[in-house]
């Protein structure tokens, strides 16, 4: 048998870097792909029409529950801001904005800890955007284009 000297720790760490951003573009690629699928777009026409019409908004927490999953990844160090920001950064700034008073709403009945890494996703991609495009008009949604944008989620 033969012994190989260990590598250098430079190397090593190098590999694991190497080995986590590649695991973290699969994962972002597979939550992006879950997002297009047929199911979480049914998801999605739902919400988009609960939250138009102010009615049936449990029908919105699918879509909900997928943004927490992607922030608690985010926390947990799996996904990086830029990434997130990249894939999901104009439905992630859509459905909060359009859930907001919905997610007070649940918040105030129940725990104040629903949706708490969806929140701080939305944050961090806001924050994000307001860095490279300080004058994008997804800062500051107007009723009128988050109308617009829920209206486009009805044709997914």
């Amino acid at each position: 048998m033969k012994i190989f000297p260990p590598k250098p720790a430079s190397v090593q760490i190098y590999s694991l870097l190497h080995a986590r951003r590649h695991l973290s573009a699969n994962l972002i690629s597979g939550l992006e792909e879950k997002f297009g699928n047929e199911t979480l777009k049914r998801s999605r026409r739902s919400a988009a029409e609960a939250l138009l019409d102010h009615q049936n908004l449990e029908d919105s927490e699918d879509v909900l529950d997928f943004f927490e999953t992607v922030g608690l990844l985010n926390r947990l160090g799996a996904l990086n801001d830029e990434m997130i920001h990249s894939t999901f950064f104009h439905w992630i700034n859509l459905y909060w904005n359009a859930a907001a008073d919905y997610v007070a709403k649940r918040r105030a009945e129940s725990t104040s800890v629903l949706w708490v890494d969806f929140q701080s996703l939305y944050k961090k991609t806001h924050a994000l955007e307001r860095l490279k495009d300080p004058l994008s008009k997804d800062l500051q949604l107007s009723k009128e284009a988050l109308t617009q944008y829920l209206n486009w989620e009805l044709d997914v």
